[in-house]
């Protein structure tokens, strides 16, 4: 989304985004991403991981984003050593999971990363979550007119991120609420399904894990929701306990974890789906985008307000929900580059790239040759060029013509050339250089003036007598005079130079609008119009050209510096050395000082002398030659080395031109690829959640029709022309080059492509630029007519009208339909002002009609090119879903259990009460909430069920002697299973049975818990009892001779034994004994009648529906009452005598009993043995 373009756009509530585990975190950097900068100042970002180096890669990316590393080098088994709280309360102990590295992440066992957010607490490394959530509270200058908001995201089924949900959102809650006295937060959880992730995880093993933890963990977000809406049965003592930060004391966490929990599944209400994990979770943050942040927030908050009332109808189980999102979008960026790359493919043709084609293949020939011993003359790349496109210009080719026309002057009548450009070019340049030496030379005009009059009066004096010592004088003060300017030259040509080749072939700046004609950037005007620039191949051309001219006239001027040098060099040997001399050339000083003392011993002699005369005159002629000679230096010496940098400049600009055009035979290769790309990108397809306009390969076409590119291969717009020239210069004169390749593909995109789109909205903005509905109806114009009208049709506006609607169906809630109910879909939209600005009237209507009417909000954050539906919908319990509803069986149809449901039971009765022992692991994050007396089930039906399960198991369990009385190592009486009697060969059955609180059984009441935390106890012994029940069915056996007689006969209880009476000589328990058993072993504390009265009821159910698989319905009212009544009888026989003082067998309990058994006699319609039932109670209890 783009930023927010005025004052008008929606605000946004205080806002906390929180990414959990490696998922949530990437949906968290998509949705900032969305996020405006504006909408940003109030939304704080926070992601937790256990991967270091993803955690420093989002601080780098983004370092608005705060980021929590739950993990450190430690190991699991370090972890508890330090944390024994965790290891003796709730931690699942177990070697497997001892030697775990935390880095590693959780490995998908949700508890482990319950345990490294503890330690993470303790050692203080939540600060920047706190801060996020402080920063929302910070005085803004703005009124706090909304509460704030928290949104927790990421799997619901992995380890890291499932272990933090609950962890997380508590602690939340409980800063948010003790720290800032800010109890009126919103958190909601926003958590994708296991279907999610099945194209990245692909064993059924690790789905399996997937699922059971996504059940564990809606499990839990259910549980604790209940408890803070006082909906959770008094049973539960359920208590989140976590460290206190920087302490070792301990917190419970109060509160609900979070108002609702959405579920991401893998198709929506509609049963559609994405195509890739990557869209999904592009989808995932979208919605929360649309939950939390764009104008769509706004009914999504309504929504959630009424559905309060419906929380507390339905217990507070049904705030669960779904949400989705859909964009009708004109893609914009993308429709501008697929033309960019038309007009590019248009301007940029083959011709551009045919004479690099050309030199790469002789190159390979020459290679060739090389190869078989074949000498070869080096094949330069400029000279090849300019040779290639003078060959195509003599051949009339329109190509080559075009480029050297370009490089070459004319007279008026445009026929006669003048000169090119690369001489031209070197004429300005000469003429400029000349201009500086001028103005140089002024500079030491007191210098050359001396010069001039010195050399002009030599010899003058020299004729009078007596002046011989004046004349040596003046000649040696010349030739002092003469070095001085050499000097004088040597320093001025060397600083003049430095100065001239940084102003000329250094600078950076952009010349490419110069008037100066000395810059070569003049010449590449067309037709002297600074305004024009010639094409890149002419540049080159011009380039190619001028660098052989330079090294051909460098060259020249080289060798006239290295002359007048020598001359230099050895001027005072030629000048001052005296023949009679040997071995000795004189200084300057020696020559007149010896000259002199000649003269005035033999000046009489020879004053008037042809010598003498000679001698001044060689020496004036000398003088004369070494000033000439200096002067010549200025323009010999100032022309080699401006032209010696001009080469360097130029080859490098030649250079830069090669490798732009290397690189650009790639980029034009791909061209139809990225055009072939983007016809298929956009074609409309199932599978997403996006419905793009005008951007399909038909519309592509049509809008490219309609937005011509009217030049040609040769007429680039002059403004490209410049700007690629500049980028070849940047790249020539950088001292340390980028990479070449990444550089010159750049220019491509950026310079060329750029340039191009830039000339594309200047000629046609509005028919690229356009917003939403304009796009709708220009398709529509194509779909129907194949070309643009600009009247706005009734067919326009229908076609429109039909792309929203099925738009917004996209956006149903990715979440299951639930089973049994409609669900009420809250629909909201959100689009750009923008689109209501013309005026226009149908547009307004139809904004009116087809967006407001459905929820729709303006608002500026939203680009005009789109427009964003989101649908909630709420009042959902989580077994309203059927991937984590129980089996059902109904009189009309019958259903399986869910996939989540099957695979977490199919799991948790493997887990072994000793986790030490146990081969698998909890998929909680606490060791016991798998217990179904420890954590409710999502479903009342299915808690009924397990409750049952387990009464069942204990009662024939005990009724079959499977559990047994054993003596321990102490001496000890212990419960045990007898896999002797039993029938079964297990290890993990073979040891005394554990209770809840984690020591060995000794007390009956203690079975039955035992069987509650062990459901594989409670499944075998099912399954065993069930074996021996159909056993005898398949035999047919009577009732008589069946099993449960047999258990019945012989039913005893070594901690309960009974005294042997007259009436009770075989010392067997009734089955109604049990629940009074039960009672009489609970601790007080303990117990409550609920307890034995549900065993009861289980006894009689377990009785009855023996007694109709055995009996013919006919026989089955005799039958099941004879069956009660004798173990009526028994009962009552057993209580009357073991009522006595300290031990009263006949309480409150037992004549609920009774009556409970004599109305089930009645109600088979065996009144006289109900009656006698009635009496046998009053007896016992005295009436």
């Amino acid at each position: 989304m783009s930023e927010t373009k005025d004052a008008k756009a929606a605000s946004t509530a205080p806002t906390l985004i929180v990414g959990l585990g490696g998922t949530g975190s990437k949906i968290v950097q998509k949705v900032y991403k969305q996020a405006t900068p504006r909408q940003r100042q109030n939304i704080g970002f926070v992601v937790f991981d256990t991967d270091v180096n993803e955690l420093r890669e989002i601080e780098a990316r983004t370092p608005q984003i705060h980021t929590v590393q739950t993990s450190t080098r430690l190991t699991v088994g370090e972890y508890l050593d330090v944390d024994r709280y965790s290891r003796d309360t709730w931690f699942p102990v177990n070697k497997v999971l001892n030697g775990k590295a935390l880095t590693e992440g959780a490995g998908q066992v949700r508890a482990v990363s319950r345990l490294a957010l503890n330690t993470a607490i303790q050692q203080g490394k939540m600060a920047p979550l706190d801060e996020a959530i402080e920063q929302l509270y910070k005085l803004k200058g703005q009124r706090l007119t909304q509460a704030p908001r928290v949104i927790l995201v990421g799997s619901l089924c992995g380890g890291t991120g499932s272990g933090l949900i609950l962890p997380v959102s508590m602690y939340i809650r409980n800063f948010m609420t003790t720290r800032l006295q800010q109890g009126s937060a919103i958190i909601r959880g926003f958590f994708l399904l296991p279907e999610v992730f099945y194209s990245v995880v692909k064993t059924q093993s690790e789905q399996n894990n997937l699922r059971s933890n996504a059940y564990a963990a809606v499990r839990e977000i259910d549980a604790f929701m209940r408890k803070d809406d006082g909906s959770l049965p008094e049973q539960y003592d359920l208590h989140f306990i976590a460290p206190r930060a920087g302490s070792s004391e301990l917190d419970e966490y109060t509160g609900k974890p979070m108002d609702f929990c959405f579920l991401f599944d893998a198709q929506n209400l509609n049963g559609m789906q994405l195509n890739s994990f990557a869209e999904y979770q592009e989808h995932a943050a979208n919605c929360i985008y649309g939950m939390a942040i764009a104008p769509t927030s706004k009914r999504s908050n309504s929504s959630e307000d009424n559905v309060i009332r419906e929380i507390v109808y339905n217990g507070g189980r049904n705030r669960f929900a779904g949400s989705g999102s859909s964009l009708l979008i004109y893609p914009y960026d993308d429709v501008k580059k697929y033309l960019t790359l038309r007009w590019a493919k248009e301007s940029i043709t083959d011709e551009w790239l045919e004479v690099d084609n050309q030199y790469h293949e002789e190159q390979e020939t020459n290679r060739s040759k090389r190869h078989e011993g074949v000498a070869v003359a080096e094949l330069k790349r400029y000279i090849h060029y300019v040779k290639a496109i003078d060959r195509e210009a003599a051949e009339r080719k329109p190509f080559g013509s075009s480029i050297r026309n370009l490089c070459i002057s004319y007279e008026p009548d445009g026929f006669v050339e003048r000169g090119t450009a690369w001489d031209q070019y070197l004429l300005s340049l000469n003429r400029y250089l000349d201009d500086q030496i001028t103005v140089q030379k002024r500079q030491i005009g007191s210098l050359l003036d001396s010069i001039n009059a010195q050399l002009g009066s030599l010899g003058d004096k020299g004729n009078k007598e007596g002046d011989d010592g004046s004349l040596s004088e003046q000649f040696l003060q010349l030739y002092k005079t003469l070095l001085g300017y050499k000097n004088a030259t040597i320093n001025s040509t060397a600083g003049m130079s430095q100065n001239l080749i940084f102003h000329l072939f250094k600078d950076k700046k952009d010349r490419t609008r110069t008037e100066d004609k000395f810059r070569l950037e003049y010449w590449m005007h067309k037709n002297g119009d600074k305004d024009k620039f010639i094409h890149p191949n002419a540049i080159r051309y011009l380039l190619c050209n001028l660098l052989g001219t330079l090294q051909s006239r460098e060259y020249v001027y080289k060798e006239q510096v290295s002359e007048i040098e020598s001359y230099w060099a050895t001027f005072e040997e030629e000048t001052f050395d005296m023949p009679q001399t040997e071995n000795h050339v004189e200084t300057p000083d020696e020559f007149f000082q010896l000259n002199h003392m000649k003269e005035t011993t033999r000046w009489e002699a020879i004053i008037h002398s042809t010598q003498i005369k000679q001698a001044k005159g060689r020496l004036r002629d000398a003088f004369g030659t070494f000033n000439t000679e200096t002067d010549r230096y200025w323009t010999s010496f100032l022309y080699a080395d401006v032209y010696r940098a001009a080469i360097q400049y130029v080859e490098g600009l030649c250079a830069a031109f090669d490798a732009f055009y290397d690189a650009l035979a790639g980029s034009i290769a791909t061209i139809d690829r990225d055009m072939e790309q983007l016809e298929r990108k956009y074609v409309t397809r199932e599978g997403q959640a996006r419905r793009y306009v005008c951007a399909d390969a038909e519309c592509l076409n049509g809008l490219a029709k309609e937005v011509r590119n009217t030049g040609t291969a040769l007429d680039l717009p002059d403004a490209l022309n410049a700007a690629i020239f500049n980028r070849m210069k940047s790249y020539a004169l950088s001292e340390k080059k980028p990479d070449g390749e990444r550089y010159f593909v750049e220019t491509f995109k950026d310079t060329v492509m750029g340039n191009l789109e830039a000339q594309i909205l200047d000629q046609h903005e509005s028919k690229v630029n356009m917003d939403i509905l304009k796009a709708l109806q220009t398709e529509a114009m194509f779909k129907t007519h194949g070309e643009v009208s600009e009247v706005e049709s009734d067919e326009a506006r229908r076609y429109a009208r039909d792309v929203i609607e099925s738009t917004e169906i996209l956006a149903q809630p990715f979440i299951e339909s639930p089973v049994g109910k409609e669900p009420r879909v809250i629909s909201a939209c959100a689009y750009s002002p923008e689109l209501e600005a013309f005026d226009a009237p149908m547009r307004r209507e139809f904004v009116a009609r087809y967006l407001k009417d459905g929820g729709g909000v303006e608002d500026a954050t939203i680009e005009r090119n789109m427009i964003l539906f989101y649908k909630a919908v709420y009042d959902l319990r989580a077994n309203d879903l059927s991937k984590f509803a129980p089996p059902k069986k109904a009189d009309t149809y019958e259903r399986q259990g869910g996939e989540y449901y099957k695979a977490y039971y199919e799991l948790i009765q493997n887990i072994h009460p000793e986790t030490n022992k146990s081969k698998v692991i909890t998929p909680h994050i606490d060791r016991w909430w798998h217990i179904i007396t420890m954590l409710p089930d999502l479903d009342e039906g299915s808690q009924e069920r397990q409750e049952k399960a387990i009464y069942r198991a204990f009662f024939w369990g005990v009724l079959a002697r499977y559990v047994h009385r054993i003596t321990g190592a102490a001496g000890q009486q212990l419960y045990a299973v007898d896999t002797a009697t039993m029938g079964v060969q297990d290890d993990a059955l073979r040891d005394p049975l554990i209770v809840s609180n984690g020591t060995t059984c000794d007390h009956l009441y203690e079975v039955q818990d035992a069987f509650t935390i062990y459901p594989y106890l409670v499944s075998v012994v099912t399954k065993k009892i069930r074996e021996r029940i159909d056993s005898d069915l398949y035999d047919k056996k009577n009732v008589a001779d069946s099993i449960l007689p047999q258990l019945l006969s012989r039913f005893e209880l070594e901690e309960y034994p009974l005294e042997a009476t007259a009436k009770t000589p075989g010392c067997v328990r009734s089955v109604f004994d049990l629940p009074m058993l039960i009672k009489r072993s609970t601790p007080t504390e303990l117990y409550h009648d609920g307890m034995a009265i549900e065993m009861f009821n289980t006894i009689l159910s377990e009785l009855e529906d023996y007694m109709r698989h055995f009996c013919h319905e006919k026989e089955f009212a005799e039958e099941y009452g004879a069956l009660l009544k004798q173990q009526y009888d028994l009962f009552v026989e057993n209580a009357m005598a073991e009522n006595k003082p300290g031990r009263l067998a006949i309480d409150s309990l037992f004549p609920y009993l009774c009556k409970v058994i004599a109305n089930t006699l009645n109600d088979l319609g065996l009144a006289e043995q109900a009656e006698q039932a009635r009496q046998q109670m009053n007896t016992a209890i005295g009436k």
